[in-house]
């Protein structure tokens, strides 16, 4: 028969739900923060990587539509419907967690509602080679440690020589 119709780009009310508990519980900094979730038809792709979602700033076209809606919006959160449906609540509450994790809050002085890039850029074949080598990784691997324990040693292998 034919192919199932696209589904619409639509607002997430479940996922702004999230968002507001923990902003209470764990982002204080953007309580004042107007928050919303966009759900797209589908998660996209970034260098072969599903992309279950995006932390962004709004773009002038969606504020001018929020201020014409008497609203405001600080920041988007852009998540792929198709793979929000297969997560489990927890794992729903951990994307929101990591893309909060973005904002960096307002600050007039900067960029009002900034945005921030991720604690660690790493590849897993740099870490098998070299282990936490930079002050960044040594600092994600004592995080790492305090939850999970020693299961991450922090020394870095020895150099592979020739056998």
């Amino acid at each position: 028969m034919g192919e199932e119709p696209e589904r619409p780009w639509l607002r997430m009310h479940t996922a702004e739900t999230i968002v507001e508990s923990l902003v209470r519980r764990e982002f204080a900094y953007l309580a004042g923060a107007e928050i919303w979730c966009l759900g797209r038809p589908k998660a996209t792709q970034s260098r072969g990587r599903v992309v279950l979602a995006k932390a962004k700033r709004p773009s002038a076209e969606v504020r001018a539509i929020a201020e014409d809606l008497g609203q405001r919006v600080d920041y988007l959160i852009v998540i792929g419907q198709d793979s929000w449906e297969t997560l489990t609540e927890r794992q729903r509450e951990a994307l929101i967690f990591h893309e909060c994790c973005h904002f960096a809050g307002y600050d007039a002085e900067t960029e009002p509602w900034g945005l921030r890039g991720h604690d660690v850029e790493a590849f897993a074949k740099e870490i098998t080679h070299y282990g936490a080598w930079k002050t960044d990784l040594q600092m994600f691997f004592e995080t790492i440690r305090g939850v999970q324990g020693d299961l991450f040693p922090l020394t870095v292998p020895a150099e592979s020589g020739g056998a």
